[in-house]
């Protein structure tokens, strides 16, 4: 991913730190001089018209997951919190990396059974390619 990531123009490569907290489409902060509350962009917005590369997609954070899934459904993302309400381009493509479940796939069982995503979330996927690594025995 990271060298598709250097290829495109536009690009946000976002890798999730599970010291960090997970990924942010957004998040409503206290403007220090003002005490207002303002929206600072996550890496959907980052990436508007352009590409997001996630990934840990896997490890996403249920939250994330409904914001991804507004955003690779609809191309926005809803906030509506601390009395802010706005609606935000996420015109976004997204390029993302998942493991599967047991760190190994199961080739006994359909691939589907062997992603940890929601059908809604990997319905929104245009592409979904399956590496397998097959290990010397």
């Amino acid at each position: 991913m990271s060298e598709e990531n250097q290829v495109l123009q536009r690009q946000l490569m976002e890798k999730r730190d599970r010291e960090l907290g997970n990924m942010k489409s957004y998040l409503v902060a206290k403007e220090p001089e003002t005490g207002e509350f303002c929206i600072e962009s996550g890496a959907l917005m980052l990436a508007d018209n352009g590409v997001c590369c996630i990934d840990e997609f896997d490890k996403m954070d249920v939250r994330d997951q409904v914001a991804i899934h507004e955003a690779m459904e609809q191309q926005i993302i809803s906030i509506t919190k601390t009395g802010i309400q706005a609606t935000l381009n996420a015109r976004t493509s997204i390029l993302a990396a998942a493991n599967p479940t047991g760190s190994r796939y199961d080739k006994t069982k359909p691939s589907k059974y062997d992603v940890a995503l929601p059908p809604a979330i990997l319905s929104r996927f245009d592409l979904v390619y399956i590496m397998i690594d097959d290990p010397d025995d």
